[in-house]
């Protein structure tokens, strides 16, 4: 899935990675770990990302991870 924060810097996120560009290339950050995510909405807002995701384990679980985008 591909975003753009209020100042247009991109971003991508699949599965529970999510990448930003930074002045040093792309940057990943890792919103959770050990869960199977499916991110189902993205927004950027100054310098974090929020993810709204589901994951399936054992049951299913929905929620919201944030992440710092990286700095420009």
């Amino acid at each position: 899935m591909l975003g753009l924060d209020e100042a247009c810097h991109p971003f991508v996120a699949l599965g529970d990675q999510v990448w930003s560009r930074g002045r040093r290339g792309w940057v990943k950050t890792q919103l959770r770990s050990g869960l199977s995510i499916q991110i189902q909405a993205l927004a950027g807002h100054r310098g974090t990302l929020y993810a709204r995701y589901a994951s399936q384990g054992d049951g299913m679980r929905v929620g919201v991870a944030s992440a710092r985008l990286a700095a420009e």
